[in-house]
């Protein structure tokens, strides 16, 4: 026991001097690499610029550090531009160490990653072998006290420390082969340390059978948890695999949904282009089937724009690049002309009516071409699923000024309530058998949703299947002060008889709005008892209007009985489209031509009096230019656009000239003058952005750089609108 007591002291000892010396060296190296590295940065804008001054109050930090005997600063060349300490010359090599007495580094300066010179510096180690002496004394003094104590001590604890340890390393075999069955070991003196230890062996036992009983119920967790991910992953595949199949169906519909137009195109086209080869053939019948031909060719073309539109907004949506266009505009004129475009499929077989609440003001900060393809997608999708009945655009207030709550409600087939969480979503439609029967692609809801979330809003629904559907968005648009010259008031009285109540609702709405006093009639009692009311003769008699649905069942009374008693250009039939019976009844009671239901504002203001048009706010029109005046250079190379663009110019009084491509755009603008130039963007050769900065910068002349142009492109991305700023206007 002493022997190991002797060597351990000595082992100790050896140790601890080597370990000393190593870490007095370790910290030399590391505070002259701390040294180093803080020098060479100090010095980099000296070195760089030769300025020796600088270079000098760099070094003078060494004054601090008397281990430092000597530095040398050289610059790019090697030159000595810099020292500090003894008079000695520079060290031809590096390195050293305790041992050596000394230490010599060199750390190259660089600025930027260029060098710009090197740092040298020169440290005395023999103040180190003082401290580490000492050490060396200090332990030796400890490790002789502490064999001799080691010795004492182990003399009389030999005895107690061997039964305690004997059953503690037997307890540590026992529960290295089975933890379970370790007995706990109980104390039998052996003191403190013999009991902590004892103490940590039962506590350690007592903690592996607990740990033993974690792992168990981890494991247990980690199969819950296996087989929990499993069945999420089997329902991703599922969803993804429904995912999948929606985008195959919704190819399948858009194949058909762009198939059917482009069908109606050609066939269209082979009609006209058969009686084209056939003209003697044609009579006033053949006229009219050409309009009509003419008039398919146009809605059709209509219908294949919309589709493209609606797939090129959810690419937008998807790519995060959907940009809105805030601008000042007039919610009913908003709301009005997404309600005309949806009307015309609808005049067949449902009613039309847009209320717009007279708290609501209507001046508003927004973007309204995307609010008019929310209110189109929601209209279009309730004309679509309404056999018969109405459908129905309410503008509310909200709870703030800014609020608004725009609805939707039809009376059409409904929705089944599995189907409601999926109608925003794209590709997806409410089933298969809805699909076949009305079409649709299934993108509209989910424009339409996404157009609303990006304005900051919301959008909702509610439906039952069987008793019609309602869509309802929530949004904020900041109020404006409402234009002056919007402000129309007509101050006339009309009476008008409207069998259904939210058209009707509607027609009051509007009247009211425009300073008119609105009565609606029930029947031709009612009327009667109005037209006792009114002054027999003056301008109040004169300011009195009558307005009758066609379809109500006492139209042709109340009609007679209003052509009787007041002025028959002041009475007005309303109806869903034209027709023999009510052209008939136009011409024998001598009535003006009747207004198109859903009844709009423009309609009324146009047919109600030149009052409402002179308390606008006149708007100069331009005159259609005359013959010669105005031309046009049309700069395009696919001939069958310039035939268009062409015909369509010179239908609006305009000159044309054609130009193929941008060469001999380029020629004609050197030697003509033009007041418009209508530039196609993708040409060969030189496309429309390069032929406008060549004339900008002069290459056609004077002319050139002032002419108007205008880009012909369907790009319509905001780089594309961005790269037309450059000269178009």
């Amino acid at each position: 026991m002493a022997l190991c007591a002797g060597m351990a002291a000595m082992l100790g000892m050896i140790a601890v001097a080597g370990t000393g010396w190593w870490l007095q060296q370790e910290r030399a190296r590391e505070d002259t690499d701390e040294l180093l590295q803080t020098l060479a940065f100090t010095l980099q804008a000296p070195l760089a610029f030769e300025d020796p001054k600088g270079i000098a109050d760099a070094l003078a930090v060494l004054k601090l550090r008397p281990s430092v005997d000597g530095a040398w600063v050289l610059d790019a060349r090697g030159r000595t531009v810099g020292r500090h300490g003894a008079d000695v010359a520079l060290p031809a090599r590096t390195g050293g160490g305790l041992l050596q007495g000394r230490l010599v580094v060199r750390q190259p300066v660089t600025l930027e990653g260029a060098p710009v010179g090197a740092l040298v510096l020169s440290l005395d180690l023999t103040r180190l072998w003082s401290g580490l002496l000492t050490t060396l004394a200090a332990v030796s003094v400890a490790s002789l006290l502490g064999f001799v104590a080691t010795l004492t001590l182990a003399r009389r604890l030999a005895g107690t420390l061997s039964r305690p340890m004997s059953e503690l390393a037997e307890a540590a075999r026992a529960l290295a082969a089975d933890p379970a069955a370790a007995p706990p070991l109980h104390h039998h003196g052996g003191g403190s340390e013999v009991a902590a230890a004892i103490d940590a062996f039962n506590r350690m036992r007592g903690e592996l059978a607990a740990r033993d009983a974690a792992l168990l119920a981890a494991n247990r967790d980690l199969e819950q948890r296996v087989a929990d991910r499993t069945a999420a992953l089997r329902r991703e595949k599922e969803r993804a695999e429904a995912a999948s199949v929606a985008k195959t169906r919704f190819l399948a519909n858009m194949s058909h949904e762009l198939r059917t137009p482009l069908n109606a195109v050609i066939g269209a086209a082979q009609l006209l282009q058969a009686r084209e080869e056939q003209p003697a053939a044609m009579d006033g019948a053949d006229a009219g089937s050409q309009l009509h031909s003419v008039e398919v060719i146009r809605q059709s073309g209509l219908n294949l724009l919309g589709l493209i539109e609606n797939v090129l907004d959810l690419s937008r949506i998807e790519t995060g690049t959907l940009e809105l266009s805030p601008e000042d505009f007039n919610l009913l004129d908003c709301a009005e002309a997404a309600l005309a475009t949806a009307a015309v499929p609808a005049r067949v077989k449902a009613a039309m009516a847009c209320i717009v609440d007279p708290r609501v003001p209507l001046w508003r900060h927004g973007d309204p071409l995307r609010l008019r393809a929310v209110l189109l997608n929601l209209l279009g999708n309730a004309v679509k699923f309404t056999l018969q009945g109405e459908v129905v655009l309410r503008v509310q207030p909200g709870p703030t000024p800014e609020a608004l709550r725009l609805s939707v409600s039809d009376t059409g087939i409904g929705i089944d309530e599995a189907s409601l969480a999926h109608v925003f979503e794209p590709f997806r439609q409410a089933d298969d058998a809805a699909n076949r029967r009305f079409g649709g692609s299934g993108l509209g809801l989910a424009i339409a949703r996404q157009i609303v979330e990006a304005m900051g809003g919301r959008i909702g629904v509610t439906s039952r299947l069987g008793a019609g559907t309602v869509f309802e968005a929530e949004l904020a648009l900041p109020v404006l002060r409402e234009a002056a010259g919007d402000a129309v008031r007509l101050g006339l009285d009309v009476a008008f008889h409207e069998p259904h109540d939210a058209s009707a609702e509607a027609l009051q709405t509007q009247l009211r709005r425009l300073g008119c006093r609105a009565r609606r009639c029930e029947g031709v009692a009612e009327l009667r008892e109005w037209l006792d009311a009114l002054p027999s003769a003056g301008a109040d008699a004169a300011s009195a209007w009558l307005m009758v649905a066609l379809d109500g069942p006492e139209a042709d009374a109340l009609l007679e009985l209003g052509v009787a008693r007041l002025d028959s250009c002041h009475v007005i039939g309303m109806s869903s489209g034209e027709s023999l019976r009510t052209e008939a009844m136009r011409q024998r009671l001598t009535m003006p031509r009747g207004l198109i239901k859903p009844v709009l504002r423009s309609s009324l203001v146009s047919r109600l009096g030149s009052a409402a048009r002179d308390a606008r706010s006149p708007v100069a029109e331009r005159a259609p230019a005359a013959e010669g005046e105005r031309h046009v250079l049309v700069v395009e190379d696919d001939r069958v656009n310039q035939e268009i663009v062409c015909a369509m110019l010179r239908n609006a009084g305009y000159r044309t000239t054609t130009a193929d491509d941008g060469a001999q755009a380029l020629a004609l603008l050197s030697c003509n003058d033009y007041d418009l130039v209508l530039m196609d963007w993708q040409m060969p050769d030189m496309d429309g952005l390069e032929v406008t900065r060549r004339l900008r910068i002069g290459a056609a002349g004077p002319r050139g750089r002032v002419v108007p142009i205008v880009a012909l492109t369907a790009n319509a991305f905001v780089e594309d609108r961005n790269a037309c700023g450059l000269g178009h206007e």
